[in-house]
């Protein structure tokens, strides 16, 4: 009776987190990994369509397994301009990167801007816009599209 009460509290669990989850499609307890298995050669191919699909965002769940799926299994996929700059510049305060990133990305990115939360990042994103200037990028680039024989001017 114990092993029927989980089955369906899973299944009633599944059945509601599944509705509003777009995407791939989501299996019980495997989520979505095995659609990730099999289009692993054509991985960003995939990915796009189901953004194509799904209108430029789609949220799916690696793991369908409660309070796993919650917090550790959610994955939000997006290529809207307005929910990256939501993400990466409006609000970046709401996405934390947390320690678990920074120590897995230490050795790529050291404590630079992509790999830094808060305080830190906010300094970085300052100092990095004053080298990003049109003036600044034109004077760069245009001898360089000049160079390699490009009609391209910022």
């Amino acid at each position: 009776m114990l092993l029927v009460a989980i089955v369906t509290g899973y299944w009633l669990w599944f059945k509601r987190i599944s509705r509003w989850l777009k995407g791939p499609r989501v299996w019980p307890l495997l989520g979505s990994l095995p659609g990730l298995i099999e289009q692993r050669d054509r991985m960003h191919e995939w990915i796009t369509e189901n953004l194509r699909a799904c209108g430029g965002t789609y949220q799916t769940c690696i793991f369908a397994v409660p309070f796993l799926a919650k917090k550790q299994g959610l994955v939000t996929v997006t290529c809207d301009p307005k929910n990256l700059e939501h993400m990466l510049k409006t609000r970046f305060d709401n996405y934390p990167k947390g320690p678990t990133w920074q120590s897995v990305f230490h050795d790529l990115l050291g404590q630079g801007i992509f790999n830094s939360d808060g305080d830190t990042w906010l300094f970085q994103r300052k100092t990095a816009a004053l080298e990003f200037t049109t003036r600044y990028l034109t004077a760069r680039f245009n001898p360089l599209s000049e160079f390699h024989g490009f009609n391209y001017y910022i």
